[in-house]
């Protein structure tokens, strides 16, 4: 009994240990129209293709005939934030040897103890509709990141700047166009 109760009182201590100091993100989720396409279906379904192949983006859902493609990126390789530089151009760090960092890019992820939490995963929902004429592309990203250790170690969702969306929607709308 009082080895359950030992166990209990310090399971409760080191959650709360791990997971404190989380700040959620700051960013509102904002809703985005579809992308048109000067481009047939066609083309601009095999230009998402071709985009995500080119990268080594592993595509989990492919499903032409309704327009949908989820894909998935295992690791978030983007660069979310730059360093803050001063007026010399050199890298402004906090107390320690973190450099301080500027607004989220692609994501806000929150902070833990203070550091901004950066991207640790990606996924891309892609929506192609159309005809033989035009189409519409529509991309809404999900990213995730991980705050605390151990058991105490959370994965919470990041909240898109729509930058990623906006950038892939314009890249698939230019090439698909000069197809």
């Amino acid at each position: 009994m009082r080895s359950g109760l030992l166990f209990a009182v310090l399971s409760v201590v080191s959650l709360t240990a791990c997971g404190t100091g989380y700040v959620p993100p700051r960013l509102a989720v904002v809703p985005r129209e579809a992308t048109p396409v000067s481009a047939s279906y066609d083309t601009t379904w095999a230009t998402v293709v071709s985009y995500f192949a080119d990268r080594n983006v592993a595509i989990r859902t492919i499903e032409k005939a309704s327009g949908i493609i989820v894909a998935e990126a295992l690791r978030a390789d983007m660069q979310n934030r730059e360093p803050i530089k001063d007026k010399k151009g050199k890298v402004v760090h906090y107390l320690g040897s973190l450099p301080q960092l500027g607004p989220p890019i692609f994501a806000d992820c929150g902070s833990s103890e203070g550091y901004p939490l950066d991207l640790l995963a990606a996924s891309f929902n892609v929506r192609v509709l159309g005809d033989k004429n035009r189409s519409t592309v529509r991309v809404t990203a999900r990213f995730t990141t991980a705050y605390g250790t151990g058991v105490g170690r959370q994965v919470v969702d990041c909240v898109s700047t729509g930058k990623f969306e906006m950038d892939l929607e314009a890249r698939v709308k230019k090439v698909a166009d000069t197809r």
